[in-house]
């Protein structure tokens, strides 16, 4: 039987579009965002220090169904510190099988700041067929 399903690694990037970010604040600047358009189930995550500078940032990885909230508490899922930054060294949290349903969005958020270390963010998703029954974060458009 073919494997039908998709899997996909995301680079998440931040509110201004960047693919990496400073870990030396917890604000709301300090944070990656990934807006789903269908149905996925995280896999994996992993944090990729681009910075070899002492310190253990460390991430949480959670879910929200309000696009762009200026907080995110709650439904962390996943948690990755990185105990040493050293490029080359990827931090992967795998054995995930977490749900995000289209028009949800995943967040990788500074829980302990660290100065100095610039890191990426990822997610390993693995992508559900396509259902646009009852999504009511989706706005379908005929034209």
């Amino acid at each position: 039987m073919a494997y039908t399903h998709g899997q996909g690694q995301i680079l998440m990037l931040t509110t201004g579009g960047l693919p990496a970010i400073q870990s030396h604040a917890t604000t709301a600047a300090a944070r990656f965002r990934h807006v789903f358009a269908n149905d996925v189930v995280v896999r994996a995550v992993a944090i990729i220090p681009l910075t070899t500078k002492a310190g253990a940032p460390a991430f949480s990885f959670r879910t929200t169904a309000t696009h762009g909230a200026a907080s995110v508490s709650g439904n962390e899922f996943s948690r990755v510190t990185v105990t040493t930054a050293a490029t080359r060294r990827a931090y992967i949290r795998k054995g995930l099988n977490v749900t995000v349903s289209a028009g949800s969005e995943c967040v990788a958020q500074v829980k302990t700041a660290a100065t100095g270390v610039r890191v990426s963010a990822i997610l390993y998703v693995e992508h559900k067929p396509y259902n646009w029954v009852n999504q009511t974060q989706v706005t379908l458009v005929t034209t």
